[in-house]
């Protein structure tokens, strides 16, 4: 007996597809799972070819060559760990320490 399908997915894809138009068509896993994908989820968009993995939990919408715009949204969300903003991006140009916080 084959297994019954799932007709309406578990998220809500009108969040999801938002996110996807405010970053130019690049999400990470995190984002998706914040919005209630599941990683069955995820591995059925990638399987889909809905999304397509782009680095270790990164994804987008799409195929094909990527847009300066999404290469842009692709640095900013696989190096997030190491970007600084507000204050600390504020500091470092007017102290003129060349990137090295002190």
């Amino acid at each position: 007996m084959p297994r019954p399908q799932r007709q309406v997915p578990p998220y809500d894809v009108a969040l999801v597809r938002a996110r996807l138009t405010a970053q130019a068509g690049v999400i990470t896993r995190s984002q998706l799972t914040g919005l209630g994908v599941t990683d069955a989820d995820i591995a059925r968009l990638v399987r889909r070819k809905t999304v397509h993995r782009l680095s270790m939990g990164l994804f987008r919408e799409g195929s094909g060559k990527l847009s300066p715009l999404q290469r842009a949204w692709w640095a900013c969300l696989h190096h997030a760990d190491s970007a600084i903003a507000d204050l600390s991006a504020l500091q470092l140009a007017r102290d003129g320490t060349g990137g090295h916080l002190t």
